[in-house]
């Protein structure tokens, strides 16, 4: 999406945002969000910043973000390319808007859109394809960007206790796209081609949230959906907070989801929040994610082998009740299959075992 589009969107939603009341920020209904995160690793250096509010204003709910990212990655070279330091700045926004119909229904939608590398990943891809195919005229070097967007209903079938919700959406992703030289058998001439660059995905979910009870809260979330030229993929996601005292609340998530003919993928995570004081809170969290790799379609491709992750961190929170402060600090490991006598070798140099120091800080503001 270029410039001025985008820019009209905002405008639009600038002039739907305000044209509810005259008064421009009611009080006691707004909320200011600013967060950055950040991974760090000897040869991989990401960071993550966002602006982000809500807003209530009668009967409706304005909320959206403003991102960037920037990446930082030393390539590893191959036999036929060569090393280099590659630094990528991306953007992101989304905007998200809910109207109440009645106290029990109520209307939600959102759009999104982000332009840039979103991953080092899709850097590092694309550093091996500029690199070998740069000086050949049929090659278009990469210029990733998505723009999605979703509707939905959401049933407080028990208010402040319980909902039903279920949203459909679309996205249109534009990735770095694969390139490999086909030789015409009759005349021996050879030409570039890319595989497909733009994938559109169509997505269904529900969430069912519910008070179990004066202590435990649980939520569960079922999500299909199917990106053109694939299988549906299924997935699903278990959530429970239980407050095992007035000051100690622990959380516990499990997930997972398939895709066929190959793909299954599991995660969990466990964690604790104290609350030391009226101001203080403390927390510990462990995740853990794996899968079995993407589907591997070609002799030579950039698919991911099978992956496992582990993160353990620590956290501290202060609040007045307007102003919070959030910091974290954790570790973040990733292991990687061999990727040994497969077709993506090529890529060993970014599919190897990385230790990450993960770092984040939060700050949110009421008025």
């Amino acid at each position: 999406m270029n410039f001025p589009l985008r820019s009209a969107i905002f405008a639009v939603f600038i002039q739907v945002t305000f044209a509810q009341s005259p008064d421009l920020f009611p009080q006691g209904v707004n909320r200011i969000d600013f967060e950055t995160d950040g991974l760090f690793s000897g040869d991989i250096d990401i960071s993550n910043s966002k602006l982000s509010f809500e807003q209530v204003r009668g009967s409706w709910n304005f909320s959206g973000s403003v991102g960037q990212s920037h990446h930082r990655v030393d390539y590893t070279p191959t036999f036929v390319t060569s090393a280099v330091t590659r630094r990528e700045e991306a953007q992101n926004f989304d905007l998200q808007i809910e109207r109440a119909i009645n106290p029990r229904l109520t209307l939600t939608g959102s759009v999104a859109h982000s332009q840039g590398f979103i991953d080092h990943r899709s850097i590092w891809i694309s550093e091996y394809y500029d690199q070998l195919n740069r000086f050949d005229p049929a090659y278009r070097e990469a210029f990733p960007e998505s723009f999605s967007g979703s509707i939905g209903l959401q049933w407080n079938y028990d208010p402040a206790k319980s909902f039903l919700s279920v949203s459909f959406s679309q996205a249109d992703t534009t990735i770095v796209p694969g390139w490999e030289t086909e030789v015409n058998e009759l005349t021996g001439d050879a030409s570039l081609f890319s595989t497909n660059e733009t994938l559109r995905t169509f997505s269904g979910t529900a969430i069912w949230n519910t008070v179990v009870n004066s202590r435990m809260r649980a939520q569960q979330t079922l999500r299909i959906g199917r990106t053109q030229s694939r299988r549906i993929r299924p997935q699903f996601q278990s959530e429970l907070a239980y407050a095992l005292t007035s000051d100690l609340t622990v959380r516990l998530q499990l997930g997972g989801a398939h895709e066929n003919p190959t793909l299954i993928s599991r995660y969990g995570g466990l964690g604790a929040v104290y609350d030391m004081n009226s101001q203080w809170q403390v927390n510990l969290n462990y995740r853990y994610y794996e899968d079995t790799g993407e589907v591997n379609t070609a002799n030579f491709n950039t698919s991911a082998p099978a992956i496992a992750t582990r993160e353990l961190s620590a956290g501290v929170r202060w609040s007045n009740g307007i102003t919070s402060v959030l910091g974290s600090v954790g570790l973040y490991g990733i292991d990687y299959e061999s990727v040994a006598g497969t077709g993506n070798v090529f890529f060993s140099g970014l599919y190897q075992d990385r230790d990450f120091t993960a770092v984040r800080v939060a700050v949110t503001h009421r008025f």
